[in-house]
């Protein structure tokens, strides 16, 4: 038996971004409720963004085009584990591709923050 995508459950968030509970991604639609969302920009060795379409049986926005992979962390699940998941299932970028990229992004964050203190500016 397949889970139904709406049936999976996620964090449900305060405005502060503690945990405070767990909600199903039906429930999440439409609303305002906060909640975690992972999500992974794909370039290539040329520096193009990678886009793709979404299927025809998502939830919110079938069939429209995409510039991110990604999606809702489950209960607990680190961003970084969302991210190597998502990554696998949409775009079939193995764990070890994804986890370069990670590495990657993380490398340009601390270089970027390094640089806003250089120029006297409290990183962001």
């Amino acid at each position: 038996m397949t889970l139904d995508p709406g049936d999976e459950l996620v964090d449900r968030l305060d405005e502060f971004g503690n945990v405070i509970g767990v909600i199903t991604r039906r429930e999440l639609r439409g609303s305002r409720i906060p909640h975690r969302c992972a999500y992974l920009l794909v370039f290539n060795s040329n520096d193009e963004l990678f886009i793709h379409q979404r299927t025809a049986t998502k939830a919110t926005h079938p069939l429209h085009w995409d510039v991110c992979v990604g999606g809702l962390p489950g209960v607990g699940e680190s961003f970084d584990d969302a991210i190597r998941r998502e990554a696998e299932e949409e775009i079939e970028i193995k764990r070890r591709a994804a986890e370069d990229e990670i590495a990657r992004l993380r490398q340009l964050e601390r270089l970027r923050q390094t640089a806003a203190i250089e120029r006297g500016e409290w990183p962001q």
